[in-house]
């Protein structure tokens, strides 16, 4: 089916990058420990986040200068490198003290800017157990799971799943309402049109934000769903 393909893509990439590291890993992943040109402007993403069983420190950036030019200083910085593409994203990506560093990005032409992620990361657990993504999170039958995502910061806790699937944007927004108010969550507001729905809930201080939008392209949904713990 359309939406499995399109899901089976999604994951190339990190399954490219699971075949090239080996098994022993350190579970001390900092966002200061990432590699950054002096030429980029970055912010910190999250320093504590687990994506698909794997530690991650991740920072978001942009810069002027092109991707040729983060080649050039990643070669020079560490030497040994690895370059691909993705659909749209460019990726570098090598492999120090048993933990494995990545540059993902892409390049904006409205603002003529290459933006993305640096991002550091080991695999303590995906590559010694199957990790069951989107384990407790409700779902509609066709669903396939793209992302399973945990972070802390500032004291709160966020899960992201981002997960794929046939049905249509409307029955996606409304499974999803019926399953949370069932747990005593209460409806803020929600929006809908062809291509694209948002709800937001609440239970107590914590929250819970559904995106959900059509790919007329594969003709399947995605679904962002983001419960944050205050």
């Amino acid at each position: 089916m359309k939406y499995l393909q399109s899901a089976f893509l999604k994951r190339i990439l990190l399954i490219n990058l699971l075949v090239i590291l080996q098994p022993a890993y350190s579970n001390d992943i900092h966002t200061n420990k990432l590699l950054i040109p002096d030429f980029v402007k970055a912010q910190v993403v999250s320093d504590n986040m687990e994506m698909n069983g794997m530690d991650l420190g991740i920072m978001q950036f942009y810069t002027d200068r092109k991707f040729a030019d983060l080649v050039s200083f990643y070669r020079q910085e560490v030497g040994d490198i690895k370059v691909s593409e993705f659909a749209h994203w460019k990726i570098i990506s090598w492999i120090d003290n048993k933990k494995l560093n990545t540059v993902q990005a892409t390049y904006d032409e409205l603002q003529n800017k290459t933006h993305g992620f640096i991002a550091l990361s080991n695999l303590p657990a995906i590559l010694k157990n199957k990790i069951i993504l989107g384990k407790g999170f409700p779902s509609l039958k066709s669903s396939e799971i793209i992302n399973d995502i945990n972070a802390t910061d500032l004291n709160k806790k966020s899960r992201t799943i981002w997960l794929s699937n046939g049905s249509t944007l409307a029955n996606n927004i409304a499974f999803y309402k019926k399953q949370f108010r069932s747990k005593g969550w209460i409806v803020e507001r929600i929006s809908q049109s062809a291509d694209q729905g948002a709800m937001m809930m609440r239970k107590g201080a914590n929250e819970f934000n559904l995106t959900v939008t059509k790919d007329a392209i594969l003709n399947d949904t995605n679904v962002i769903a983001v419960i944050v713990e205050k």
